[in-house]
């Protein structure tokens, strides 16, 4: 009966002590309302000629954002998650030797994580966001225009909806100022601190 209760009081512990620090939590893809600012990249790593309209699917990515009131950056940011968000569009695929293109497309909003640990740095990478889709054909342009589109049409949706969460409104009110300022780019950053870039 003792073990019991012991088990049980150490399992509520953090519970009870969550409650007393009166602590909110966001958990994934509510904390995409946050979001008012990315960088968008997009990362082809597709041989063989498979994949050619990269710069249609970043113009119309840029624009579905735009008009959803997020601001895009193609340039790297210095702030992190939600501050700025990180949008990455990574493609890989190839040209078989029947001249059949297969490939992958995932759409994801990352965030690196660190803890540190004994003088190590451990790093990890959150994902908010992630959708992966493959493609197989003559070309891949028109299933990853189209698998694009889907994910941010999608992720703008989610954007829009999630500042509807209680929380969200809560902190946009505070610090909506903060949240929809234009960001430093990682250039301005190095410039700023005086800093030479590799």
């Amino acid at each position: 009966m003792n073990r019991t209760f012991l088990a049980l009081a150490f399992l509520l512990a953090p519970i009870t002590s969550i409650a007393q620090n009166n602590q909110d939590f966001l958990f994934g893809e509510d904390a995409l309302g946050l979001i008012h600012n990315v960088h968008l990249s997009v990362n082809d790593r597709v041989t063989g000629g498979c994949w050619t309209n990269i710069e249609s699917i970043k113009q119309k990515t840029r624009l579905t954002l735009e008009q959803s009131g997020i601001s895009v950056y193609l340039e790297p940011l210095s702030t992190t998650f939600p501050l700025a968000a990180n949008i990455s569009i990574e493609a890989f695929g190839d040209r078989t030797s029947y001249s059949t293109c297969y490939g992958s497309l995932s759409i994801s909003v990352v965030s690196s994580a660190n803890r540190n640990f004994r003088g190590v740095t451990l790093i990890a990478e959150g994902r908010y966001f992630h959708r992966n889709y493959v493609a197989i054909g003559n070309s891949l342009n028109e299933q990853f225009s189209e698998a694009s589109e889907t994910a941010i049409n999608e992720l703008s949706a989610t954007i829009i909806s999630k500042r509807r969460n209680e929380l969200v409104e809560e902190l946009i009110t505070l610090y909506g100022e903060i949240l929809t300022s234009t960001p430093e780019t990682m250039s301005e950053m190095f410039e700023r601190l005086d800093l030479e870039r590799d």
